[in-house]
């Protein structure tokens, strides 16, 4: 499995990667309004959080995956530069 870790020292807390990340691996900590991996062992390594990232604080290890492991956009046949819908 892969393993999320987040620069706390460059996240700006924007909530980016929280809102994405679709198996909650990632919380808001209270104390410093940032980013964390709160469960860095659940990350199945789709990395949404990575390329969701504005400042490119997070690092995905995935040393421990097998070779040729396909990104999430691969698995589901989508483009990975779509432009996300307004929320307004």
């Amino acid at each position: 499995m892969a393993r999320v870790i987040i620069e706390e020292n460059k996240c700006t807390g924007c909530g980016q990667c929280v809102e994405i990340c679709p198996v909650d691996v990632l919380r808001f900590a209270p104390s410093t309004g940032r980013a964390v991996a709160a469960y860095p062992e659940d990350c199945d390594g789709c990395r949404l959080c990575f390329d969701e990232c504005p400042e490119a604080c997070i690092i995905i290890d995935d040393s421990e995956k097998a070779l040729g492991t396909k990104s999430i956009y691969d698995v589901l046949g989508m483009d990975d530069t779509w432009d996300a819908p307004d929320k307004n």
